[in-house]
């Protein structure tokens, strides 16, 4: 879907649309639904016959932002990648990693550079390099001090514009859990700021 939503973008030879939200239910058949803003692009994978997962992207109009003042939060005070020193490998070395350390309340917060492609021999564009690592969000949300004990089962993507450079930063906002079950809500970053946000539904990972 990633790299569908990347070729939906040039094949409309519209440089005023562009992906903003990205839904991975846990995903290659794909269907297009097209509007005056808007672009739905569904996606549904399969293995072997099975249906396996699906994902929706949602690509956008841009436009001249209104000129209305609206409250923001405060600029981000994690340090930036090359102040945080070493990266460290993380999951088999998926990732360049930096853990942080957390805000004055408490937050995790980390950054990471993926260092594959998600095609070989094809270059991470900006949406699929924030793609890919959009997951992360649920690890960083509903890891505990004894470690996780949550799996993922969707992950929704919002962003209002693309990350500048290889680093994608997350921050903890928010975890809620009962019941076995866990959302996480994170805002993602780029080094020059806020970018998006990336929430997970996770369910407790043990056998029923």
């Amino acid at each position: 879907i990633q790299r569908l939503l990347t070729e939906q973008e040039q094949a409309s030879g519209e440089q005023d649309v562009t992906t903003r939200r990205y839904l991975v239910a846990l995903p290659q058949d794909a269907t297009v639904t097209l509007g005056n803003r808007i672009k739905v692009v569904d996606a549904t994978a399969f293995s072997e016959g099975n249906e396996i997962g699906r994902a929706r992207g949602v690509m956008l109009k841009k436009a001249e932002a209104p000129e209305n003042v609206v409250w923001k939060p405060g600029t981000w005070d994690a340090p930036k990648p090359e102040d945080a020193g070493p990266p460290r490998d993380t999951l088999s070395g998926m990732w360049d990693t930096w853990i942080l350390p957390p805000s004055a309340i408490g937050q995790k917060r980390v950054w990471l550079r993926e260092l594959h492609p998600l095609v070989e021999d094809e270059p991470l564009t900006p949406f699929a390099r924030c793609a890919v690592s959009a997951d992360y969000a649920s690890p960083l949300a509903n890891a505990g001090a004894k470690g996780l004990d949550y799996v993922n089962a969707d992950i929704t993507l919002y962003l209002h514009r693309l990350p500048v450079g290889e680093y994608i930063g997350f921050e903890v906002d928010s975890h809620q859990s009962s019941e076995g079950i866990a959302v996480g809500d994170t805002t993602v970053y780029d080094v020059e700021g806020p970018i998006g946000r990336s929430v997970v539904c996770a369910v407790v990972n043990r056998r029923l």
